[in-house]
């Protein structure tokens, strides 16, 4: 994974509220880093951690505008317009084993479960790792049952930077990458957004159920058991999807 790919994903994991945090650590690391390379200083994390704390609350002093706590209205799951499909992904990565799983579901325009798939990986090295490998499976599961007209959606912004790029990805992962843009030219037409995790339930309920290897398979005009509440869920509280394009989106008709 890119450095870029990175901070990207920690970012979309983290709470909003974590980020001023996160961006001073990073300062802080790479001043220490610059000492250490330039004036042969020595590296403590705890003098880094406790220097990017005072950083943070110097600066929370001199705008206490920042300080303001801005709750962000809760999102929902969104049924597709009308005439399309949606497809939710998600990956789940335990880092202590090396373990992960994938979720991927698609719904038709009344929340319906049209296909879904999860499956365990193992030696996994990263969390992106398992979000591209979800993409990547959902797309091959729309290509096998001949659908097309769909919105896609993932809860991690990492991957709608690496899908959006025009140049060859050249990471670990990079070959996964690949694949999903081949898979994605071959739809004509689909859009691609990032959404908050609690949009993104019935994938992220697959990938983890994957993830600690309780579920390995597929499911084709069925509805897997231990997905229906969260199904049930998103079609009590969901709304028809307006078709607006966020930055965060792609979208193509060929």
């Amino acid at each position: 994974m890119t450095i870029s790919a990175w901070i990207l994903h920690a970012c979309d994991s983290l709470p909003k509220d974590k980020w001023d945090l996160f961006y001073m650590l990073l300062w802080a690391l790479w001043h220490e880093r610059n000492g250490v390379v330039w004036k042969g200083n020595s590296f403590c994390p705890l003098n880094a951690a406790g220097w990017a704390s005072k950083l943070l609350d110097d600066y929370h002093k001199a705008h206490p505008v920042s300080r303001k706590n801005k709750s962000r209205t809760q999102v929902k799951w969104e049924l597709p317009p009308r005439g399309r499909l949606k497809l939710n992904t998600d990956g789940a990565f335990h880092g202590a084993t090396g373990y992960g799983g994938i979720g991927a579901v698609i719904r038709n325009e009344d929340g319906e479960c049209l296909a879904a798939i999860a499956r365990p990986f193992s030696r996994v090295r990263s969390a992106f790792q398992m979000e591209v490998e979800a993409m990547r499976a959902g797309l091959l599961l729309l290509i096998h049952q001949g659908m097309d007209s769909v919105d896609i959606e993932t809860d991690c912004a990492a991957v709608i930077t690496a899908l959006h790029r025009n140049t060859e990805d050249l990471s670990e992962v990079g070959c996964i990458v690949e694949d999903c843009k081949a898979y994605l030219s071959s739809l004509s037409s689909f859009t691609l957004r990032s959404i908050y995790r609690e949009a993104n339930g019935v994938a992220h309920r697959l990938a983890h159920l994957a993830s600690v290897e309780w579920l390995d398979d597929y499911w084709l005009e069925e509805t897997p058991v231990m997905i229906r509440d969260v199904l049930y869920e998103d079609s009590c509280i969901s709304t028809r999807g307006s078709g607006y394009m966020s930055p965060s989106q792609y979208n193509c008709n060929t």
